[in-house]
């Protein structure tokens, strides 16, 4: 019993102390997102820096949101073992409500 109990914090205090280190880029490389835990650096057209106002955990992946110039910025990566340009994206959606989806080509930093 002893040994149950101590396998499990072991393994609950090793997940929770890996922070999230990604870098997500769009094709063109015209945005560029590196995100640390909930620290988000935007590289490209305009540099900021920023903090997600939202975090959704999805099991295996994740779902970031963050708002940057009055425009609304949801990131979303499906497995974050496992990147797939296919289901990582960003989604920018404007004050006006027009919204524009990119996919995201994403790697461990």
């Amino acid at each position: 019993m002893k040994l149950i109990i101590l396998t499990l914090f072991a393994s609950i205090s090793t997940f929770a102390a890996s922070p999230m280190k990604v870098e997500c880029k769009t094709a063109r490389e015209n945005f560029i997102v590196k995100i640390r835990d909930n620290n988000l650096t935007i590289d490209g057209r305009y540099p900021a820096q920023t903090t997600a106002q939202r975090t959704r955990d999805l099991g295996k992946g994740v779902e970031k949101i963050f708002y940057l110039s009055g425009e609304k910025h949801t990131i979303h990566i499906s497995d974050k073992s496992k990147f797939n340009e296919l289901n990582d994206f960003i989604s920018i959606k404007s004050r006006r409500g027009h919204e524009v989806t990119f996919p995201l080509n994403c790697s461990n930093l």
